[in-house]
């Protein structure tokens, strides 16, 4: 097929061309050579693994520097990153090539990518995670929630993940989830996979280009919301949810006879760019995959299915309840979702667990919701940190994250003009990548909405970054098809550095986990916990029983400068308070390694003059931890 054909021919297989859109548009044109047999295309696969296993152990994560684990791999890691690069670029050459062969290269460079910090550190990484397992070791003790708990209130009034993680933890006989967080990141990656499959599979007949999108994906996605969460499980559901409206539910309505169309469209240039815009959606619903003709009985068992994913986010985050809205709103809106209930099922689900379930959290946050309404530059600004602050190691990774978040925006952009400019508009992914953007004008989560809004827009993105980079001929396939892996390799590069650029902090020294191993066994309910920060295993046990304290309450602050601001007297003080039944003082090397940015100095400074003041005792100690006690109250004898 020539390139310049226009509209929908440019999907097409090579058929001929036909002067309306159907069953030859339904792919798009790529190089074709002669197919090799399937050991020949595994081999790259096979040998990218190979190299992998070679390269784990000489991985030591200790001498990771402030680049974090990028630092410490070997060339045989990068090669085997390169090998599948090639392997799975070239499997797209192939006319004739499978479902399966594209997904083994996804699923073996998730496994390489998210499977080496659970194989070279042996333990749970991150911090939250092993507070999430505190959630679950909770519900496994006590048989319940406490809506009113006092410490992490939020996951008890979002249950749903724990309950289920507790049940799962269970059924497997083991003794607590440590072993499922510590595989969540391949795990809930793979699920991303095929959930994002199923939504693109829905929205074009190309499954060459909907597997380029899943390729971009987990290229693209930094932002390292895959570990034992809520927000990972419910991202899933929520990409799952939206893939079953648009396979059962297409509606393809014209824009001036949908619910906003009906509204907004009134004179004669927004009738006539209307009318424009319908044919270019008609355009790409005719590209898109045959969907089924599905019966009655069967659209009411994906209805229930749908509502049954929609529920259990309700019950499980805070967050993505409410994209989920607003995307169910825009697709029923705009004329490209049939189930016109969908979203105001959800709406009555999220409000009705807000009313009971979260009733005791839900007034908290929304006023907080209300108080930052409307105030999207200083939502935005609190998530941007002055990089002048960091250390070099660090200012690299927070420069490699935001060029990759802008360059990821920006291409994406231009695969949606090239798509435009072809003939095609592609409204249910141009609607998902929209709606999480209100998400800024309504909060600063915690000073993570951008990250946020990326994370949900991603999947829309990763297709316009396929289009942008797809072959549109068989002419040009083959030039594209080297465009398309040295755009990997880059976009692979600004991943390996914003991902793994943390993994100093987020990795956890044998001796920092014997060290939260002494707390847990030892320190009697009642008792007060003095930490450096939070940055360290804790809070996976018998966590309510206990009073935290951090020195450093935000890694970016220092200890003079924190929002607790406690001196060597402070501590002292609170230490010696008999309200409490002991006191423990604990440092760690992670709290250390956070404080880099950038208040190591003044940790440094208060522990030293811990060890001067001859007031404390030592408790516990290695090369990575210390547990003081203050002498002569209980708690303190070694």
């Amino acid at each position: 097929m020539a390139a310049g054909v226009p509209g929908p021919a440019r999907e097409s297989a090579g058929q001929a061309v036909s002067s309306s859109p159907g069953p030859a548009a339904l792919a798009m044109a790529w190089p074709v050579g002669r197919a090799p047999s399937w050991l020949l295309t595994l081999a790259p696969l096979l040998a990218a693994l190979a190299l992998w296993l070679a390269a784990i152990p000489a991985i030591d994560p200790d001498q990771m520097t402030d680049l974090g684990l990028i630092a410490v791999l070997p060339p045989a890691f990068y090669l085997a990153l390169g090998l599948l690069i090639l392997g799975f670029c070239a499997l797209l050459g192939r006319e004739r090539a499978g479902d399966w062969e594209p997904g083994a290269y996804i699923a073996a460079w998730i496994v390489i990518l998210h499977g080496t910090p659970a194989i070279v550190y042996g333990s749970l990484r991150y911090a939250w995670a092993w507070k999430h397992v505190g959630i679950v070791d909770y519900i496994q003790r006590t048989g319940g929630i406490d809506p009113a708990i006092g410490y992490l209130p939020i996951y008890h009034n979002w249950p749903g993940f724990f309950g289920a993680a507790a049940l799962l933890t269970e059924a497997a006989g083991l003794a607590d989830a440590l072993p499922l967080a510590t595989w969540s990141p391949p795990f809930f990656e793979l699920l991303f996979a095929a959930a994002l499959l199923l939504v693109l599979r829905a929205v074009t007949g190309d499954r060459r280009l909907a597997w380029l999108g899943v390729w971009f994906f987990t290229l693209t996605n930094w932002v390292g919301q895959d570990y034992f969460s809520p927000q990972a499980i419910t991202y899933a559901l929520y990409l799952a949810a939206i893939g079953l409206c648009l396979w059962a539910f297409p509606a393809r309505m014209p824009l001036a006879a949908s619910p906003v169309g009906r509204v907004v469209i009134r004179g004669a240039l927004l009738r006539r760019l209307a009318a424009d815009f319908d044919r270019r959606a008609e355009w790409a619903g005719a590209a898109s995959s045959a969907l089924p003709d599905l019966s009655t009985v069967q659209r009411r068992g994906l209805l229930a299915m749908t509502l049954a994913l929609l529920a259990s986010i309700a019950v499980s985050h805070q967050l993505t309840p409410i994209v989920t809205i607003l995307a169910l709103f825009a697709l029923v809106l705009l004329g490209q979702c049939r189930a016109w209930g969908l979203p105001l099922v959800m709406l009555l689900f999220t409000a009705g667990w807000m009313a009971t379930g979260a009733s005791s959290f839900a007034a908290e946050g929304i006023r907080e919701v209300l108080s930052t309404l409307g105030r999207a530059n200083e939502n935005i600004d609190s998530n941007l940190i002055d990089a002048s602050l960091f250390t070099p190691g660090f200012r690299i990774v927070s420069n490699a994250a935001r060029a990759l978040t802008a360059g990821v925006g920006l291409l994406a952009t231009l695969g949606w003009l090239r798509r435009f400019h072809d003939g095609y508009l592609d409204l249910p992914l141009t609607l998902l990548w929209l709606a999480p953007v209100a998400l800024l004008g309504m909060s600063s989560y915690g000073g993570e909405i951008l990250f946020r809004v990326y994370f949900f827009a991603l999947p829309a993105m990763a297709f316009f970054l396929a289009a942008l980079f797809a072959p549109r001929s068989w002419r040009r396939g083959a030039a594209s098809l080297i465009v398309v892996a040295l755009a990997s390799v880059v976009l692979a590069a600004g991943f390996l550095v914003a991902y793994y650029g943390h993994e100093r902090s987020n990795y956890f020294r044998p001796g920092e986990i014997a060290a939260a191993d002494y707390l847990a066994r030892n320190a009697p309910a009642g008792s007060l916990i003095v930490e450096g920060s939070p940055n360290y295993p804790s809070r996976y046990h018998r966590y309510e029983q206990f009073v935290y304290v951090p020195l450093v309450a935000w890694p970016r602050g220092n200890v003079e400068a924190s929002a607790n601001a406690y001196s060597l007297a402070d501590i002292e003080q609170m230490m010696a308070d008999r309200h409490y039944a002991a006191a423990y003082l604990i440092i760690t090397e992670s709290q250390k390694v956070e404080m880099s940015v950038p208040g190591l100095a003044s940790l440094e400074a208060i522990q030293g003059e811990i060890e001067a003041s001859g007031d404390f005792a030592v408790l516990f100690r290695n090369d990575a931890a210390t547990i003081y006690g203050l002498a002569g109250r209980q708690g303190a004898e070694p």
